[in-house]
C-alpha cells in the first residue's frame, strides 16, 4: 500500500537524482513499485528519423532494447500519441484505439508479448524537437489494468518525473559546456587562474600551472596564491579584493597588473592580469565556486590578448588591433611602440582611435574590456578570428 508519506518521499528522492545518473535506475524501479509495475522504461525517440537515444530499463533484456532500437521503434503503435501528447499527461495503452487490435500485431506477438510485457500506463516526460523524452511501465495481462487509484498516482507522480529529467538534462548540458570550456582553456598558451570570491584559487589551466612552477616564481599555498615577497603578496591580495568586488556588483575596480620580476635578469619574469569575471559570464565553477575574478598569467613582454579577433570584433585595423594587444598586456604606450617598431606619436594617435572603437577611456579599461572579452568569447563566440 502506497500512502501519502511515501508519494512524498518518492517525489523528493526524483529530485535528488537529478544530475546523477546512477540515480535513475532506483527511481525507475521505485516508480514502477509505486503503480505495481514490473517492467519500466525511459528513452528519448526521434520518431521521424527511427532513432533512439537515451535508453533506461527496468525488467527489458539487452536482446529487446537493442531489437526496439533496430527495428521495432517503426512499428510502435503508441508512437501517434506520444507525439502529440503534452509532457506530463498520463496516456493508458488499454484505453487507446490500437488496443482494440493489439494482438494480431507484429510489434506485440515479437516484442511485447515474449517479455509478458501488456498493461501499459506513461506518456512523454519532454519534448526537444525532433526528440522526444518518453516513459512507459508495464506489467502481465495476468496482473490486470491499472486501477482508478494507480492511474491518479501515476498522474501525481508524472508531472514531478518529467520536471526531474527536464533539469537533469539541463544540468548536463551545462557540465557538458563547461568541460568544453576548460578543454579550450587548456589549449591556451596564456596562463588563466580563476579566483572565487574568497580570493582562493578554485581553477586554473595547464600553462598557468607550468608557470607557477619556476623556482622563482609564485605558488599556490592553502589554495592561495603567495609571492616570492610579502610585499607582492599584500599587493596582489588587493588588488584581487576590488576586482572580486567589482564581479560581486560591490566595487568598481576594473583589475589591473602586478609583475614578478626573474632576480638578476633585467626586464625578465611574469606578469599578472587580474580583471573581473561577470556574474552572467561565470563559466567555471569548481566544487559549486563561482569564479569572481580571473588571472591572466604570462612572461613580461607578451602580449596575452591575440590581435587578430580583435579586428573583427572591435573593427579595428591589424596595426590598432596589436597597439591594443600590447596595452592589454600591460605594456606601457611607449613600450608598446617600441615593440611594434613604430613612432610614440603614432602609437598616441592609434590609442585615440582603439579608445573611441572599444568605448573606453584609458588603459585600465581596456585591459578590464579585452580580458573579459576573452572569457565570454569562449560561450558567446564573440570573439572569433575573421576568414
Amino acid at each position: 500500500m502506497v500512502d501519502q508519506d511515501d508519494l512524498l518521499k518518492l517525489i523528493a528522492s526524483t529530485y535528488d537524482g537529478v544530475g546523477k545518473v546512477e540515480a535513475w535506475p532506483g527511481i525507475l524501479q521505485a516508480y514502477a513499485n509505486a503503480v505495481g509495475a514490473t517492467a519500466g522504461m525511459l528513452r528519448a525517440v526521434d520518431y521521424r528519423s527511427s532513432q533512439v537515444g537515451m535508453f533506461e530499463t527496468l525488467g527489458y533484456e539487452e536482446s529487446f532494447k537493442n531489437a526496439y532500437k533496430d527495428y521495432f521503434i517503426n512499428l510502435d503503435p503508441y508512437r501517434r500519441h506520444f507525439q502529440v501528447a503534452t509532457p506530463g499527461e498520463v496516456l493508458l495503452i488499454g484505453e487507446l484505439p490500437e488496443a482494440a487490435i493489439r494482438k494480431r500485431t507484429e510489434f506485440y506477438n515479437e516484442y511485447e508479448k515474449p517479455q509478458g510485457l501488456f498493461h501499459g500506463i506513461g506518456g512523454v516526460l519532454m519534448r526537444e524537437p525532433p526528440w522526444l523524452i518518453v516513459a512507459s511501465f508495464l506489467r502481465k495481462e495476468t496482473d490486470g489494468d491499472y486501477t482508478p487509484e494507480e492511474t491518479n498516482r501515476m498522474a501525481t507522480l508524472f508531472p514531478h518525473l518529467a520536471r526531474s529529467i527536464q533539469m537533469h538534462l539541463l544540468l548536463a548540458g551545462s557540465r557538458r559546456a563547461q568541460t568544453l570550456a576548460q578543454v579550450a582553456l587548456d589549449q591556451m598558451k596564456l596562463g588563466i587562474i580563476l579566483l572565487d570570491s574568497a580570493n582562493r584559487v578554485c581553477y586554473l589551466n595547464r600553462s598557468a600551472e607550468a608557470l607557477l612552477g619556476l623556482p622563482w616564481g609564485p605558488r599556490i599555498v592553502d589554495r592561495c596564491l603567495i609571492f616570492p615577497t610579502s610585499g607582492q603578496t599584500a599587493v596582489f591580495r588587493k588588488l584581487a579584493a576590488g576586482t572580486i568586488a567589482t564581479a560581486q556588483g560591490k566595487g568598481m575596480d576594473p583589475g589591473g597588473r602586478l609583475r614578478c620580476s626573474l632576480p638578476g635578469v633585467p626586464g625578465a619574469g611574469l606578469e599578472f592580469v587580474v580583471t573581473p569575471v561577470p556574474q552572467e559570464a561565470s563559466m567555471i565553477e569548481a566544487g559549486g565556486e563561482q569564479a569572481c575574478a580571473v588571472v591572466f598569467l604570462s612572461h613580461h613582454g607578451r602580449a596575452p590578448v591575440p590581435w587578430a579577433p580583435l579586428v573583427h570584433t572591435f573593427g579595428l585595423t591589424p596595426a590598432q588591433a596589436r597597439l591594443a594587444a600590447h596595452l592589454a598586456g600591460g605594456e606601457s604606450l611607449e613600450e608598446s611602440a617600441r615593440l611594434l617598431e613604430i613612432s610614440i606619436h603614432t602609437a598616441r594617435t592609434q590609442i585615440k582611435v582603439i579608445f573611441a572603437k572599444t568605448g573606453t577611456r584609458r588603459q585600465g579599461e581596456l585591459v578590464a574590456l579585452l580580458m573579459r572579452g576573452m572569457l565570454t568569447g569562449l560561450q558567446n563566440k564573440e570573439f572569433n578570428a575573421p576568414g
